[in-house]
């Protein structure tokens, strides 16, 4: 009996799904080339965490994963100084399932932009949804962009950055 009750503080240790945990904070990016004929143009792509090897490590043991910023970044930009852009986001799960917008930005000079990060506008209720979308398995989210420009042609590279804080389980799973 004496050995069952020296067992039951380590087994609730093992249950406890707050203790131990690590946090940490990781970025992802991706990249976006945009080069068409017209003044439109639009897109779709996969982002995924688990290509940065800390989260794949602990992708099994999430506690929270929050957002706390999006980023784009025009870079490449091959047009007038007096070009502009408008450009909204909408994010989904892996799936394309659960589609929320996430931001957008309206009549930027592509050429006083580029090189510049610059934060993008994100609803909160977005930002508790993308978190949702790469905490849960398979942990992608599908993100859509879709602008204009003033003049044509457009040319240009858009990167989004997702910055985010994410609480995980040392041992153990969820």
């Amino acid at each position: 009996m004496k050995k069952y009750l020296l067992l039951l503080p380590f087994l609730i240790f093992l249950s406890c799904q707050d203790f131990p945990t690590v946090s940490f904070d990781l970025s992802n990016e991706m990249n976006f080339d945009i080069n068409k004929p017209g003044t439109q143009y639009d897109g779709t792509k996969l982002l995924d965490p688990t290509t940065n090897a800390q989260f794949d490590k602990y992708s099994k043991k999430l506690n929270d994963i929050t957002v706390t910023r999006v980023t784009y970044t025009i870079s490449n930009f091959e047009g007038t100084n007096t070009q502009t852009a408008s450009a909204s986001f909408d994010a989904a799960d892996g799936d394309g399932k659960g589609k929320v917008n996430i931001g957008s930005f309206s009549n930027v000079n592509l050429s006083a932009l580029n090189g510049k990060e610059t934060d993008l506008t994100v609803p909160s209720t977005a930002i508790a949804t993308l978190g949702g979308f790469m905490k849960a398995s398979p942990y992608k989210v599908t993100v859509y962009y879709n602008g204009s420009v003033n003049q044509s042609p457009v040319k240009f590279s858009l990167k989004l950055k997702f910055y985010t804080k994410v609480k995980a389980r040392v041992i153990g799973s969820n």
